[in-house]
């Protein structure tokens, strides 16, 4: 597709050897679609699996899912913060309850007061995190009006 100015003047768009400008060739595509699949897919050795790259180290789960919203399965990329925390429900479709608790320091009264962070998060039917499993959560795109986080990983 030519610009305007090209449209115009009636020139050609030209390389720097003289040849017209070819976005993508044979060899710049060949190159490019093995790029884009070193950068998802890493090798692993044991058994010569897959594993997709979620942006994160973790443990891949044993079982799959069909889930689009799941790290593993899905088009979800795990990026921004982590956190650690415990299931305190899982009553919603794909939705659980973590839980974390912290101190904080008051300094008019020079003491630390516990505190608690309750986030909705995605529980993908692969990981499935029940009550009291402790998990890390991490941050990703708007999953819905509440959950920003998704469970990637189930820690024993």
């Amino acid at each position: 597709m030519q610009s305007l100015h090209d449209r115009r003047t009636g020139s050609k768009r030209k390389s720097g050897n003289g040849k017209p400008f070819q976005p993508f060739s044979k060899k710049r595509w060949r190159k490019r679609k093995w790029l884009a699949a070193k950068e998802n897919i890493i090798k692993v050795i044991n058994m010569g699996k897959k594993k997709k790259n979620i942006g994160i180290e973790a443990k891949q789960p044993k079982e799959s899912c069909s889930d689009v919203k799941c790290p593993w399965h899905g088009h979800t990329k795990i990026r921004g913060r982590i956190f650690q925390g415990t299931v305190v429900s899982a009553k919603g479709s794909n939705t659980a309850i973590v839980e974390w608790n912290y101190y904080n320091m008051v300094p008019k009264y020079e003491r630390y007061e516990r505190r608690k962070t309750k986030i909705a998060v995605h529980n993908p039917k692969c990981i499935s995190a029940k009550i009291g499993d402790k998990v890390n959560i991490g941050e990703c795109r708007p999953l819905s009006k509440s959950k920003s986080f998704t469970i990637f990983e189930r820690v024993e």
